[in-house]
């Protein structure tokens, strides 16, 4: 019986992210149980061979690169918020908030950048949200969110631009 379970509490200046991911259970009893995660509607692991997010999210500005999600870094999905960990594959790591707005709720959409690199939290406009529930877990989240030259700034008048996609199965 394996059963990996990875938590991260990431701590940037104005933001706090505590996120717990978990993915491969190879128990033979009754399969895999995902924790629930609070402030989300349910933690997403990994679909059976394959990862739950794919894609890359680019940064230029005061802080710049390519970052990409994998299995070792903090992921909550649903279909109105992504809360994510990326790195650069190097010793940069951001965190990523994609909010969608509700009106049924009052909810508002923007997209959230931390980093250790950056001096306070950047916020910005919703990003482009193309979800839905997951077809095999209502709970999941499946579809894609854009960041197509997507601002996001701090009172200090830093500023990064996102670009690029995230593909979601996250069931």
């Amino acid at each position: 019986m394996l059963r990996l379970a990875v938590s991260l509490l990431l701590v940037v200046p104005g933001l706090l992210t505590v996120a717990t991911s978990c993915g491969n259970d190879d128990s033979d009893g009754a399969g895999s149980t995902t924790p629930a995660v609070s402030g989300s509607p349910r933690n997403n692991g990994a679909p059976a061979g394959g990862s739950p997010i794919t894609g890359q999210v680019q940064l230029s500005g005061k802080l710049s690169g390519t970052f990409t999600w994998n299995k070792d870094l903090a992921l909550i999905c649903s279909p109105v918020r992504v809360e994510i960990t990326m790195s650069d594959g190097n010793d940069t790591y951001i965190s990523i908030t994609a909010q969608k707005a509700s009106p049924t709720t009052g909810v508002k959409g923007e997209t959230v950048l931390g980093s250790g690199k950056l001096s306070g939290t950047l916020r910005g406009a919703e990003a482009s949200f193309e979800t839905k529930a997951h077809p095999a877990s209502p709970l999941g989240a499946s579809g894609t969110i854009s960041f197509n030259g997507l601002k996001v700034t701090n009172a200090a008048g830093d500023s990064v631009t996102l670009d690029g996609k995230l593909i979601l199965d996250c069931r």
